[in-house]
Parts: C-alpha cells; sequence; structure tokens
C-alpha cells in the first residue's frame, strides 16, 4: 500500500489508524482545532469494533451457507419464481353468423384462458394469401365490418400475450350478407 493511501482492507485501515494515532501523539504542532488524542483513540477503538462485528457476520454468514448447501445434498433448489407459462392454444371451434349490420360478419370463438387477447384475420380466398383486412381484440369475438355482399370470406384467429403468437385456427367461410 503507498503512502498516503487509505486501506481497503478492514484490518489494513486498523493498522493504518494507529499508526496515525501514534503519529499524531508525538506531533509537536498539532493543530489546536483537529481531534484530540482520546478523540481519536476512541474512534480507532470503535473502528476496531466495527471490523471485528463485520468479520463475525462474514463467518456466521459462511456458516449459512455451508449449513444450506449441505440442506440440499450439494443440488442447488428448484427456481419456482420463473415457471414456465402454459403455451398459448390453437382455437379450435371458430363460429360465424350475419353481423347486425349490412355488409358484416359476426365472428366469436373459444376464449383461450392463457391468451391475452387475439388476432384475427380475413381473407377472399382459401389459400389465405389475399388478406382483405385484420385486427387485435381483446374479447373472443369481432365484428367484421364494411365487406362486399355476396363475397365468400375465410376467417382466421389465434391468441397472442406479449410478444408470444398462439397457432392460427382454421380458417372458417361465409358469404356476407346484403
Amino acid at each position: 500500500m503507498g503512502k498516503g493511501r487509505i486501506a481497503a482492507k478492514p484490518s489494513d485501515l486498523t493498522s493504518q489508524l494507529s499508526r496515525a494515532s501514534i503519529a499524531i501523539a508525538s506531533e509537536p504542532n498539532w493543530p489546536p482545532n483537529a481531534p484530540s488524542q482520546a478523540e481519536i483513540d476512541t474512534a480507532l477503538a470503535a473502528m476496531t469494533g466495527s471490523i471485528s462485528s463485520i468479520n463475525d457476520f462474514e463467518a456466521q454468514l459462511g456458516q449459512a451457507r455451508a449449513a444450506l448447501h449441505e440442506a440440499y445434498f450439494g443440488l442447488r433448489p428448484k427456481k419456482t419464481t420463473h415457471e414456465k407459462r402454459p403455451a398459448l392454444q390453437q382455437i379450435i371451434i371458430l363460429r360465424m353468423a350475419d353481423g347486425i349490420a349490412p355488409k358484416s360478419l359476426f365472428v366469436d370463438w373459444e376464449a383461450d384462458p392463457n391468451a391475452a387477447a387475439y388476432q384475427i384475420e380475413w381473407f377472399t380466398d382459401s389459400d389465405l394469401t389475399h388478406r382483405i383486412g385484420s385486427a387485435a381484440v381483446s374479447e373472443s369475438q369481432y365484428t367484421i365490418t364494411n365487406l362486399t355482399t355476396g363475397q365468400l370470406y375465410w376467417v382466421r384467429v389465434c391468441g397472442i400475450r406479449a410478444s408470444e403468437t398462439g397457432p392460427w385456427s382454421d380458417p372458417a367461410t361465409r358469404v356476407a350478407n346484403i
């Protein structure tokens, strides 16, 4: 440890304070407003007691860790705080009916308890390549509006949660009402 530097280890700090106390006691030009030798000795005793308490605590902590390790027979406990969430399920039953408004279709499905919301898409072709529209909804139903009367539509739905997307339902079909 270089001259003038504060010690990093508690035991080195105690030694450094002891040497400073001895040096101060022998200093003839010690300023009158500086701490007295008795005050320095009291601070040194308090510091030594604190360091001793810290060392005792570290020893007790080491014993507790060893006891915990023995209690688990060398195996770490299974983490229970990060349980894997159940997977999003495929929507199996997708029902379609004429909507209340003209040129609309009402779609509903069985709610997935693991989904936070749903993505719904509708198409005008059976290959599901010509998407006409889509929506994200929080309920397990949706009314598609502004459709072309007499046009056959394919609709599919999937559950969503945060950044996860569940599997798409099989498409359901219906002709838009008048």
